[in-house]
């Protein structure tokens, strides 16, 4: 099975494309302007797709309060700087 991810708004456009130049399959939700959407409706999207999120919130919506059973899960990133 492929890998998919869902970048969150704070996730920045040079991240997503380095991403898809190495092959992966991401989504943006900056790229899909769902602006200002809720931790609760990016978890329900990334559910609904099948895609892990990517984001630098370290507080991505208290997680604890959501199910993981149908989650593909959370990658929180802390990057200074990016090479690829």
């Amino acid at each position: 099975m492929r890998i998919k991810f869902l970048a969150d708004e704070n996730i920045s456009k040079s991240v997503v494309d380095a991403l898809r130049k190495k092959g992966y399959d991401i989504e943006s939700i900056k790229e899909e302007k769902l602006f200002g959407i809720s931790d609760r409706e990016v978890i329900n999207k990334a559910k609904k797709e099948n895609r892990i999120i990517l984001t630098h919130d370290k507080h991505f919506g208290n997680l604890l309060n959501y199910s993981f059973q149908s989650h593909r899960g959370v990658v929180f990133m802390e990057i200074n700087h990016l090479s690829m």
